[in-house]
């Protein structure tokens, strides 16, 4: 049988008339087909829809306002907070720019670089700004309270879908799979392969303040609520994350002392003090079994922060 699919014809093209407040029983005066006249833009001519013309002007050299938009959203997602701290906003009513030079340095850096968003992304992760530590002296804490100008890196939490990853990736349950089509929500794959439906969002990244797909969010909310602590320390799914991180690990090696080690360096980074250490010995001690320690592990802040 065909497959059907929505798409876009050019067809039998209208001006539309002005909506006041958005009142569809009330058309006002047609308005021609432009860009948006603040940016010089001109009446499209002919019968064609003005979707083509439309991106033009959206990508021309003379509208700057795309390509600062695109590298604020970027400057938020790997700082924590944009040029702009309004990435949805650049209107009235929006932040104005912290260092507009900056923003239209990085604005112009895209463009040279045709769009490439790895490229920006490089360009910020190998800065000196990026990898600084985020611990703030007391000059910082002093001068720059906020640290809007990154004199330290800022602690923030990772968003709902890094957590989810996370989780599979230590216990050794991710499939790391790429592409192909969406996946259902238990599906031990990437969360960006997940189908996620508006009204029945997974548990997990709800609960992390994963947005529902309604419409486009530029910057997220991050709560700190009861339920996060709650979700991490009695959702079956996650106690058998656990239950598979403690076991790959013990597979590794049979010593506790180098399992509780690896344990710590796969989930954090870092090897376990020595009151962590014992800590951990007292818990396999008690049960021959690494499976607590590892939920322990997927309760630390440390776990789901950036440092």
């Amino acid at each position: 049988s065909p497959l059907y699919v929505p798409g876009v014809l050019e067809h039998a093209v209208v001006d539309a008339p002005l909506l006041e407040r958005g009142d569809h029983k009330r058309p006002g005066e047609t308005v021609p087909r432009a860009f948006l006249s603040v940016f010089g833009g001109t009446p499209v001519e002919g019968a064609q829809s003005g979707r083509l013309e439309l991106a033009e002007a959206m990508l021309s050299d003379k509208n700057p306002l795309t390509p600062r938009v695109m590298v604020n959203r970027i400057w938020h997602w790997t700082f924590g907070a944009g040029i702009v701290a309004t990435v949805d906003n650049f209107g009235r009513m929006g932040e104005k720019p912290l260092n507009p030079e900056l923003l239209d340095f990085m604005a112009r850096q895209l463009v040279a670089n045709k769009w490439s968003l790895k490229r920006t992304l490089e360009f910020l992760l190998t800065s000196d700004a990026f990898q600084r530590s985020s611990v703030a002296g007391p000059v910082a804490l002093e001068k720059d309270p906020a640290n809007q100008l990154l004199i330290h890196y800022n602690v923030r939490r990772l968003d709902a879908e890094p957590i989810r990853d996370a989780l599979l990736k230590v216990s050794g349950l991710l499939d790391k799979t790429s592409s192909g089509p969406s996946l259902p929500a238990n599906t031990p794959c990437r969360s960006v392969y997940l189908r996620l439906k508006r009204n029945n969002m997974p548990g997990l990244l709800s609960t992390f303040d994963a947005p529902k797909p309604f419409t486009t969010m530029g910057k997220r909310d991050v709560t700190t609520v009861p339920a996060q602590s709650l979700t991490l320390l009695n959702d079956p799914a996650v106690h058998k994350i656990a239950a598979s991180f403690a076991a790959n690990s013990s597979a590794v090696t049979a010593d506790p002392v180098n399992c509780a080690g690896l344990m710590f360096q796969s989930a954090l980074g870092r090897p376990p003090i020595p009151a962590e250490l014992q800590a951990a010995l007292d818990v396999f001690g008690a049960s021959r079994d690494f499976s607590g320690l590892a939920h322990a592990i997927f309760n630390l802040k440390e776990f789901i922060y950036l440092r």
